[in-house]
């Protein structure tokens, strides 16, 4: 199965218009489930199946937008940006003492 393929083809099929409101709906819906699993009323499973929704959505507006250019550029920048922060954060005193709190969550199994 050739991705790509399927997501010009949705795009083709249904249209720029539609499947940039599908991927309005798939984000609220991985919004709403990743509320309800916080709550305990969703399972990793329901949050796992709409953040592969959002993927697939998303492939799509890359079709849609078709500038893997400007992507590139912002990924780099954003990645940048958080790589920063990051080590910013880490250099303080807080940031040690949160990573120790992460890490004993990690050890839980309770990250969210």
């Amino acid at each position: 199965m050739d991705e790509n393929k399927l997501y010009e083809q949705a795009v083709m099929l249904w249209g720029k218009q539609a499947q940039s409101d599908m991927m309005i709906e798939e984000a609220s819906e991985l919004i709403k489930v990743i509320l309800k699993y916080r709550r305990g009323q969703a399972s990793k499973d329901d949050v796992a199946s709409e953040i592969v929704d959002c993927h697939i959505m998303l492939s799509q507006m890359h079709i849609i937008l078709n500038d893997e250019n400007k992507f590139k550029e912002q990924l780099s920048f954003k990645l940048n940006r958080l790589q920063s922060r990051i080590e910013k954060e880490l250099r303080t005193d807080l940031g040690k003492m949160k990573r120790h709190v992460h890490e004993e969550a990690i050890k839980k199994n309770s990250v969210m």
